[in-house]
């Protein structure tokens, strides 16, 4: 098994994900995302004001595309989710368009926890960090040194 630290560009690439940042003011973007992203089963372009879309999957073109303005650790944590999006297999079929299941919002909340905890498992390092937290005195230079490591 591989130690922490684990790198975002590496997982991509094992996965064969590419990885792309846009910006939501790009109105080609927008055109090319319009029917094909849906978010809690609404396409985009009725809840793009409502919304603050950090990033999104697009299994059928194995792209993650996050958003530029972002900052650079939630680019990451970003970039970590959707690729777990990735890792799930069953997440796939979720994301190539609507079904009884995707329409149900507590459904869509069960898929993004999977991968919210997928995402800070493998940004964290899962029980090798927590290990190391619960070894380290509770101070700011502890958490200072956590996060070099």
């Amino acid at each position: 098994m591989r130690e922490p630290p684990f790198h975002i560009g590496d997982l991509l690439e094992y996965l064969e994900v590419d990885r792309s940042f846009y910006d939501l003011e790009d109105p080609g973007l927008l055109r090319r995302f319009w029917h094909k992203v849906r978010v809690r089963g609404r396409v985009l372009s009725k809840i793009k004001d409502k919304i603050k879309l950090a990033a999104v999957w697009l299994p059928d073109r194995n792209r993650i595309y996050i958003d530029s303005s972002l900052p650079a650790p939630k680019r990451e944590w970003a970039s970590f989710h959707d690729a777990t999006h990735a890792v799930l297999k069953w997440h796939r079929p979720f994301f190539l368009g609507d079904t009884a299941q995707t329409l149900d919002p507590d459904f869509q909340k069960a898929l993004e926890a999977e991968a919210n905890y997928g995402a800070s498992t493998l940004m964290f390092g899962g029980k090798v960090f927590t290990k190391e937290a619960l070894d380290t005195r509770p101070e700011w230079r502890s958490v200072e040194l956590l996060k070099k490591r």
